[in-house]
């Protein structure tokens, strides 16, 4: 018996429909599996909150349907969700068991409309709790926990020695000072002195760490660390590896990779950046494009010369020949950044590099079609 089979049916096993044979091994699965064990905990906790709700109340109409919907985007939301729509119906009909025992057992008893309302209203803070509950209790990844590497911290303005952070709390370092924050099942992150960070959300699958001024360096202790760092001006999303990511005086912003790959997301434009590359935004207005930090000296010279002093397409030509194999990322985000005529001989030259995989044409990727330029990115990736 798989994980697969146990999480698709635990409602069955805690109604008792499953066969004999299949709830021993439900159960010897449970005993070795601390994941699946984990899975029938949460899913415990949640229909005894249920339980709790007096029967004596009548959901208001349309309210089942509306909290299942709405339990299912947010179970699907949340990459370690284990209530799916199977489940979500099973709380469903539990739900509507209830609604009709009230109707068939209180035949004698008549509400006044006052107190019908009331107690639609209280059965529906007490969904809205549970979810509530739910939710937080079961996808925190908090708290964060902090170590001193050296020098001092604050936290919320007071000096500290505080080994955890939560939601909302603001961490600054002093001068000569570095901070060491584990995210569980994500990165550790270490702060640079006169640096200041703040944790935005602490969730199983969606951590966000606001980066307001100095410098960190992430390390990716996770295949997926679902880790995004964000500032007043872009957002930096982690796909794991090592990376730098600095703010100076003229709000400048730069990312530094060492291994693996990074997105920079800003004004709605998402730049990979491998390994070996850097990328700026200059005074937090103007997006550089990334370069290889062993590139030539005139790739780096005509590339600022293209996207600063209006070089023309005499420099973009110079970067093109300038360019090596390893320097692909900086053609691909060249893709955007260049105009109609200028981006057919950067796609001659990067598909001498990568060549296009089956389905993208040079005619649909002058056209920019966002389908085919993800493909070729997903074909341009895994080789990186």
């Amino acid at each position: 018996m798989n994980c697969e089979f146990i999480k698709n049916n635990v409602v069955e096993y805690n109604k008792k429909l499953l066969s004999e044979d299949e709830r021993k091994d439900f159960e010897e699965h449970l005993v070795n599996c601390e994941s699946c064990n984990s899975v029938m905990l949460r899913h415990r906790k949640y229909f005894d909150l249920l339980k709790r709700l007096d029967p004596g109340f009548e959901p208001p109409d349309g309210l089942l349907e509306e909290f299942s919907d709405s339990m299912i985007k947010e179970s699907k939301a949340s990459s370690d969700s284990i209530l799916g729509k199977k489940e979500m119906n099973s709380i469903k009909k539990a739900l509507s068991s209830r609604k009709k025992e009230v109707v068939s057992s209180d035949t004698k008893t008549h509400f006044t409309v006052s107190k019908k309302t009331l107690a639609s209203l209280f059965v529906f803070c007490l969904i809205i709790a549970a979810i509530y509950f739910y939710f937080n209790y079961n996808f925190s990844n908090a708290p964060w926990s902090v170590k001193t590497i050296k020098g001092n911290y604050s936290v919320d303005g007071v000096t500290s020695i505080k080994s955890d952070l939560f939601e909302g709390e603001n961490l600054l370092t002093e001068i000569d000072s570095e901070v060491e924050i584990r995210i569980p099942k994500s990165s550790k992150v270490l702060v640079n002195e006169n640096s200041l960070v703040s944790i935005v959300q602490a969730r199983d699958g969606d951590n966000i760490l606001y980066l307001k001024q100095g410098g960190i360096v992430v390390t990716s202790e996770s295949i997926t660390p679902s880790l995004t760092i964000k500032t007043d001006h872009s957002k930096l999303h982690d796909k794991g590896g090592k990376y730098s990511f600095s703010i100076d005086r003229l709000n400048s912003q730069f990312v530094r990779v060492i291994n693996g790959i990074v997105v920079l997301e800003f004004n709605n434009i998402l730049t990979p950046i491998g390994a070996g590359y850097v990328c700026e935004i200059v005074t937090g207005q103007t997006l550089g494009v990334p370069y290889r930090e062993e590139a030539s000296q005139l790739l780096k010279d005509e590339l600022n010369k293209y996207l600063y002093e209006n070089g023309g397409i005499a420099s973009l030509q110079t970067v093109l020949f300038e360019a090596k194999e390893e320097d692909s990322i900086t053609l691909w985000n060249l893709i955007n950044r260049v105009d109609k005529n200028e981006l057919v001989i950067l796609y001659d030259r990067l598909n001498q590099i990568y060549p296009v995989p089956e389905g993208v044409t040079k005619k649909r990727v002058l056209g920019l079609s966002k389908e085919v330029l993800d493909l070729w990115w997903n074909e341009i990736e895994w080789q990186l």
